[in-house]
């Protein structure tokens, strides 16, 4: 057995084995976890019974909307969902998300389905806990063996075992959060490893030398052939990742462009060896690169929006994302050719650069300077909301003062590999491919954590590029420093240390989820949820007319939807401006008019607010673009609150019904309950 391991190459597939295990093994458990975890919460004595409660509990709010949407499709037959009546009651709100997790969602539950016999809305719940762990499953599975292929086993095994431990990247995949997010991750990872694998734009003329079992292999150039090959599946990738998420892919497109711009400008044209040429550049890559992108890219939109398309929304795929890609591969092309001799200064190749630029820039200035109406982060209500939605809370805010302890806690040493990349790029190693694939891989880390300090949402993309930089560093490290006993031993000393961080934040990961299984820990994702379940079933319970409509957290909105059929008015999403707009007017106006207006408009029979000052200082914020003590405290939502005496005639505060749908349970023989205040409107004083 250790005589079979200490082949490089039985080592990495040994390694991806147990991480595809892990990540298996860890999304089952999470599955047990989380139902025994809901199963430990137990009526109070003397207390109203527990109805019997129907979903499960998810973790963020994502997962119930992707869940409706999977539910709808599979109910009516649709195999696109463009509109929803979870929110912005009572007309519903466009849906701009991708199809992508309902597709997969659906498929997940068909599975199921065949298989056990379920029902096809409990066969999608069942299934959806496959949907993330089989993203990050096959993430493992097609780019582990393609690391070991170009950089040896050590990387490999390294990459792989930091993917599958790091509680960050699984958060990502988390078997109880299906979403997005981990297509987005994928798809610019694949994008930009496939980008250094094709050599970056550089080529070799010598023969490919054989494949060994090594345990660190140097970087090198591919031949022209597998380096179209590599180009155009990162155009793939890059199209796939702006129909999943444009904002979000965008971003690591631009910094591909820029890291690639920068590196055409700045590296020499030509490596030689024993003075003979045997490297040569071929432009040509970045056109394909980027005409393969945008024409995947304009494949998706067609697919998800045909024949009825939205016009200009910006925030999601289309097609100006695809002229913007053209034109930056075509400058990217004609740039690198001036640069390394192949193409001569001539005036239309001056024509041609200043008709690209302009085609680059349309979709910036559309974004910047166009109406706020094509770009939901131009509207001054996007960004007021955005400070209540944590993940959009800078660093120092998020941890509390405490950013370089979370860096560290989260990170450990990983961070450091963006010191030795730039530190390995020296004069003397200029001739190597090494400086051009460790910029690339560099430069995303980089940005991904400035980004960091601004918007801790960006942290698992972060996660992800600096295990890739990681992974990058150590062969290149190797390589320069084999010679040196010392410096081969830092190299080792490395390693080792990245794969124990590794295994100890995946020791980290069975811990916790044990401890909630066993019910020893509380998890206060998993315990909101159980209280907000029961709370939505007892009022849905009460819904007998199908009438009720209500006005809650914006949070709230999809478990109302998925646990009680109860549409609701606000909610954190881009396309629901009107949802809440009308609940910022409602709950921040000082009057009793508009109010009523709004009330009456929209049908709503119920507004649910935390016992707490936080709505109307919110809410008020979000209408107004400031805060106010006292206008908070003369909103609607603060009279609602704190004055409930003073309230006009078509609404009151509902202490009957609040004591009916008051969530109470005991957990391991502690109270937990909810604190909700409910008041209902009267229709015929409306």
């Amino acid at each position: 057995m250790h005589r079979a391991l200490s082949n490089p190459r039985n080592a990495m597939w040994a390694c991806l084995a147990l991480a595809v295990l892990f990540v298996v093994g860890l999304s089952f458990y999470w599955d047990r976890a989380g139902r025994a975890y809901e199963a430990r919460f137990e009526a109070p004595p003397g207390g109203p019974p527990v109805p019997e409660v129907q979903g499960r509990v998810f973790f963020d709010n994502d997962p119930y909307y992707w869940l409706l949407y999977a539910r709808e499709m599979a109910r009516t037959g649709a195999w696109r969902l463009h509109h929803t009546l979870v929110d912005n009651t009572p007309q519903g709100r466009p849906v701009h998300w991708s199809q992508s997790v309902s597709w997969m969602l659906l498929l997940s539950g068909w599975l199921r389905h065949l298989f056990t016999g379920e029902a096809m809305d409990q066969a999608i719940e069942n299934g959806a806990t496959l949907v993330g762990p089989a993203q990050l499953v096959l993430l493992l599975v097609l780019l582990g063996p393609l690391i070991y292929r170009r950089m040896g086993a050590a990387p490999a095994v390294l990459w792989m075992i930091s993917m599958a431990g790091m509680g960050n990247v699984y958060w990502v995949y988390h078997a109880l959060r299906p979403d997005h997010h981990g297509l987005h991750i994928a798809f610019m990872l694949g994008s930009m490893a496939c980008l250094v694998f094709g050599g970056l734009g550089w080529v070799s003329r010598a023969p490919a030398a054989p494949l060994s079992a090594e345990w660190f292999r140097p970087m090198d150039l591919p031949s022209k052939t597998s380096a179209r090959r590599y180009f155009l599946a990162s155009g793939i990738l890059g199209g796939l990742g702006l129909w999943t998420g444009a904002t979000v892919q965008i971003i690591g497109i631009g910094l591909i462009v820029a890291g690639g711009l920068l590196l055409v400008l700045f590296m020499p044209s030509r490596w030689r060896q024993d003075g003979e040429a045997l490297t040569e550049y071929a432009p040509g890559l970045w056109r394909l690169w980027a005409v393969t992108g945008g024409v995947t890219s304009l494949a998706f939109y067609a697919i998800e929006y045909a024949p009825r398309f939205p016009g200009m929304r910006l925030e999601m795929n289309h097609p100006l994302y695809a002229l913007t890609w053209f034109c930056v591969g075509e400058i990217l092309a004609r740039v690198s050719a001036l640069k390394m001799g192949i193409a001569k200064v001539r005036g239309a190749t001056w024509a041609a650069l200043g008709v690209c630029a302009l085609g680059a820039l349309i979709l910036p200035a559309l974004l910047f300077f166009g109406p706020s109406d094509w770009h939901y982060l131009r509207a001054p209500w996007s960004w007021r909301m955005s400070r209540f939605i944590t993940e959009t809370w800078p660093l120092k805010v998020f941890s509390q003062g405490r950013s370089l302890l979370v860096l560290l806690v989260n990170f450990g040493v990983l961070p450091l590999f963006l010191v030795a990349a730039p530190a390995l790029c020296g004069p003397r190693r200029s001739r190597l491919f090494a400086p051009a694939s460790l910029w690339m891989a560099f430069f995303p880390p980089f940005i991904y954590l400035l980004a960091v300090f601004m918007q801790v949402r960006w942290m698992p993309m972060f996660s992800v590029m600096i295990v890739w930089l990681m992974a990058m560093v150590l062969p290149v490290a190797w390589r320069s420093f084999r010679e040196h006993p010392l410096g081969r031993r830092a190299v080792l000393a490395a390693a080792v240390l990245v794969g124990a961080q590794a295994l100890v934040a995946a020791g980290l990961q069975v811990k916790e989820v044990v401890r909630i299984g066993r019910g020893r820990v509380i998890s206060n994702e998993l315990t909101k949820g159980c209280i907000q379940r029961l709370l939505i079933t007892r009022l849905a319970a009460l819904n007998t007319d199908g009438r009720f409509r209500v006005l809650c957290e914006p949070d709230l909105a999809g478990p109302f939807a998925y646990y009680g059929r109860l549409p609701s008015l606000a909610s954190y999403y881009w396309e629901n401006k009107e949802g809440v707009a009308a609940a910022a007017e409602f709950l921040a106006d000082s009057g009793d008019d508009r109010p009523r207006e709004i009330a009456r408009e929209r049908g709503l029979t119920h507004v649910l607010l935390p016992h707490s000052a936080e709505m109307a200082h919110m809410f008020y914020f979000i209408r107004h673009g400031y805060f106010s003590e006292e206008g908070a405290r003369k909103s609607m939502a603060g009279r609602l609150v704190a004055q409930p005496g003073k309230l006009p005639p078509w609404i009151r505060r509902d202490e009957e019904l609040g004591r009916k749908i008051r969530a109470e349970y005991l957990f391991q023989g502690t109270p937990v309950f909810s604190t909700m205040d409910v008041f209902t409107s009267d229709t015929d004083k409306l």
